[in-house]
């Protein structure tokens, strides 16, 4: 079973992908509130996950500069854990763009769209 920390700032979302995956039952999932996203890096080492998921926005807590920094020290601590994104690219091309460009330079392991199908999410993650 898949250890997932999930930070994503919409509580409605969170929840959601939260639901969503553990109802395909192969995930283990730690959701961590947008007022948590200073421990992120803690949690991860100490509960050993194998994915971070986390959403990209403009506030401050979830900035493309602010994900990406943390996705460095999670290589750094834990090289085997695997790093993604979601962003909504409807709402944000431009953010959604940048994401896409942090995966071709190899700086986090995938990304998602927010429009993708709950199904499809769990795929990716369970292949990641």
């Amino acid at each position: 079973m898949k250890k997932i920390l999930l930070s994503v700032q919409n509580n409605l979302l969170s929840e959601a992908i939260q639901n969503a995956l553990v109802k395909k039952g192969r995930f283990c999932i730690e959701n961590v509130s947008p007022n948590q996203d200073g421990e992120i890096l803690d949690l991860c080492i100490a509960q050993r996950v194998d994915v971070l998921l986390m959403d990209v926005t403009r506030l401050a807590n979830s900035t493309v500069e602010k994900r990406l920094e943390l996705c460095e020290k999670i290589k750094e601590h834990l090289p085997n854990c695997k790093t993604a994104l979601l962003c909504d690219e409807q709402s944000y091309p431009d953010l959604a763009d940048r994401v896409k460009q942090a995966k071709q330079f190899g700086k986090i392991s995938s990304f998602f769209y927010s429009s993708v199908t709950a199904d499809y999410l769990a795929a990716a993650l369970d292949a990641l």
